[in-house]
């Protein structure tokens, strides 16, 4: 899995069943000093089945897994308590099913 968002501090690694992403957030709400971070995803255009998921802080890392289907793309933005986002500059975090 290419993770073309390395350098805004996120990193996704694919378990062996595929049916769940793992995530490690070190972006900008984390290097501002946020305490608790989520992940908020959603599948397709239209953010379908959108969950919130706390992350776990690990160090200076948050991390997550978050359920993954190959046939739909799954968008992700992180959230911190105060509701500050890091949404990729609005375009969203998303892996492609391809």
């Amino acid at each position: 899995m290419t993770n073309f968002y390395s350098a805004n501090g996120i990193n996704f690694t694919n378990p062996r069943d595929k049916t769940a992403i793992n995530v490690t957030y070190n972006g900008l709400l984390a290097k501002s000093g946020a305490n608790t971070i989520y992940a908020v995803c959603g599948y397709g255009d239209k953010w379908e089945n959108e969950s919130t998921i706390k992350m776990t802080k690990n160090n200076d890392n948050f991390v997550a897994t978050l359920p993954f289907s190959k046939t739909v793309d799954l968008n992700i933005a992180f959230k911190d308590a105060y509701n500050n986002w890091d949404n990729n500059n609005g375009s969203n975090y998303t892996i492609t099913n391809a």
